[in-house]
């Protein structure tokens, strides 16, 4: 549960905050309301059709989208409540992840319990809580659950505040899994028609380079490269990279522009290309080596 809402601190700390900061442990203001998501009043469902998900709105709680994430707040109740879709994986693999705690921009949790099953309605669901410290030193708690959809995704909600207010925002948490329902999701075919792992080489008589680019199917980023070099004055080799951000994509199965964000609220977008097997980016034309579940290591 935790890999999937790798983001979150960072979501929950944006480049440009709103009006009312989504980050105080107080209240949990989001921002703007996500394209393609309708809400209505006070404890009315919320529909995301791209991610193929809804919910029940808490009442006195507001939905916004920022990076990828649903962020919820209140201007009545403390907390911060977090949602994201998981493509492609299975509770099993969110559970293995959560044992792995989080630790973003200063703040740090642990679980303080196994994962467990959930009633989640007909939904399989697995959920567990994690205790820790945010920068400023304030005690943390945190109830995390995620439930599966008949689609191979996975929906997280991440709620966390003091430990004091926490009775309190628990059931919160408790009650949006419990109401989730799932359709098709409506992401766009080009996430499926470029998402894998793939990689660049060239070499000269100066030296060589590799590049490799993972496009997870759930929306993870990263890239790695490496140069090796010679000359008379001797060899050098030297590597960069590293690092989960998201991604997404605006186009078509064959040409268009990647967006890339990073944890700490910057983007970077790519000029994207479909030739034959291979995806130029930029003026590099790479190969596939793994599909979108982003499980090799090498390609050799």
């Amino acid at each position: 549960m935790i890999a999937a809402l790798r983001n979150a601190s960072a979501g929950a700390q944006p480049a440009e905050p709103p009006a009312r900061p989504a980050t105080r442990a107080a209240t949990g203001t989001p921002p703007s309301r996500p394209a393609g998501a309708s809400s209505g009043a006070r404890g009315s469902r919320f529909n995301h059709d791209k991610w193929g998900v809804s919910f029940t709105v808490p009442p006195g709680w507001k939905v916004g989208e920022r990076q990828g994430l649903l962020l919820m707040g209140s201007d009545t109740e403390a907390g911060l409540i977090l949602i994201r879709l998981a493509r492609r994986t299975s509770l099993e693999q969110l559970a293995q992840d959560y044992g792995e705690g989080m630790q973003e921009q200063g703040l740090q949790l642990t679980p303080t319990m196994e994962a467990r099953e959930f009633p989640a309605g007909r939904n399989r669901a697995v959920a567990g809580e994690l205790a820790g410290t945010a920068q400023d030193g304030a005690q943390i708690r945190a109830r995390a659950v995620a439930v599966a959809s008949p689609f191979g995704d996975a929906a997280v909600v991440l709620g966390m505040t003091t430990e004091e207010k926490y009775s309190g925002l628990k059931p919160r948490v408790e009650s949006i899994a419990s109401s989730f329902q799932f359709t098709q999701p409506q992401a766009p075919p080009v996430l499926e028609a470029i998402a894998g792992q793939w990689y660049y080489f060239s070499s000269s008589s100066f030296g060589s380079s590799e590049r490799y680019l993972n496009l997870c199917s759930d929306g993870r980023f990263s890239e790695n490269s490496s140069i090796y070099s010679s000359g008379s004055a001797g060899t050098a080799y030297g590597e960069g990279g590293g690092g989960t951000a998201q991604w997404t994509a605006d186009g078509n199965e064959n040409q268009g522009t990647i967006t890339v964000t990073y944890p700490n609220g910057e983007t970077s977008q790519f000029q994207y290309q479909r030739s034959g097997g291979g995806l130029y980016v930029g003026d590099r034309k790479y190969a596939r080596y793994g599909d979108g579940s982003c499980t090799k290591t090498s390609p050799f």
